[in-house]
């Protein structure tokens, strides 16, 4: 029998959790169709991280939440060293980046990609359909790539595809 043929059914949602554990152990690959809010869901909210850090762009608040999301990889205490210095100059976190300031950051280079790309996905968020730029997004901070290292890649995927169909209808309306 292909794998793709078996079907499990089961009366609750909650008697699901212990088949769930144990396909994750044995690291088979899953897809329970369960209504969900995707909205709930921790990658998905990192996604509307980036974008409110996109939409209130120069709001040095967004920008240091953001730049704590796990697959930007971004040193943690680069984070607090830039936070500090901009309170103590009294400056905003995007103007840190446009002095010439003598820090020493252990991710400065990942900091940089993530700064221009604030500043690309901006303009391109007020130029573009909004489900093309959300599909450039996803590409340009690997998306795939992160989930693919998670433990359930199959579930994560179909959030991510519910989260295009939602993105979808709303722009369609």
């Amino acid at each position: 029998i292909n794998a793709n043929e078996i079907a499990v059914l089961y009366r609750n949602h909650k008697d699901s959790d212990e088949l769930v554990e144990i396909l994750e152990k044995m690291r088979i690959p899953f897809s329970i169709k369960k209504k969900i809010n995707i909205l709930n869901d921790e990658d998905v909210l990192k996604l509307l991280l980036i974008l409110n850090t996109i939409y209130n762009y120069g709001n040095d608040e967004f920008l240091f939440k953001c730049m704590h999301i796990d697959f930007l990889n971004i040193d943690p205490l680069d984070i607090y060293k830039i936070i500090s210095f901009c309170n103590q100059q009294k400056i905003n976190g995007y103007d840190f980046f446009e002095k010439n300031v003598d820090i020493k950051l252990n991710s400065i280079e990942a900091i940089q990609k993530l700064m221009d790309n604030l500043k690309q996905w901006k303009k391109l968020s007020k130029n573009e359909l909004f489900i093309n730029f959300f599909d450039k997004l996803i590409k340009d901070i690997n998306f795939y790539e992160y989930i693919q290292k998670s433990d359930n890649v199959v579930d994560k995927l179909d959030k991510l595809d519910g989260l295009f169909d939602q993105i979808k209808k709303i722009t369609q309306m």
